[in-house]
């Protein structure tokens, strides 16, 4: 879910700017330069590492921790077998 959803999510989100005439970023661009000595610099996060590790992924954590904190191993596991029974391509 984290390497495949966030590129539909991302597509998603290009669709709706280009349907509504919103300025879509260059996601590639230089988010932030990487700081430190020379022998220890690497390369700069760009935008779209940024919203996918840094934000995207800690989001699906902290959902998956609230989920984990709220039902039993039993009902999540119910959920994802009825969830293999609706139709995947079913999406918003």
């Amino acid at each position: 879910m984290r390497d495949v959803e966030f590129d539909f999510l991302l597509a998603h989100v290009q669709s709706v700017c280009t349907q509504y005439e919103i300025d879509i970023p260059n996601i590639n661009t230089s988010y932030k330069k990487a700081i430190g000595r020379s022998c220890q610099q690497q390369e700069s996060v760009t935008v779209y590492k940024h919203y996918h590790y840094d934000i995207f992924n800690s989001i699906i954590d902290f959902q998956l921790e609230e989920l984990n904190f709220r039902f039993s191993v039993g009902t999540v596991e119910f959920h994802a077998l009825i969830s293999d029974l609706e139709p995947k391509d079913n999406l918003i």
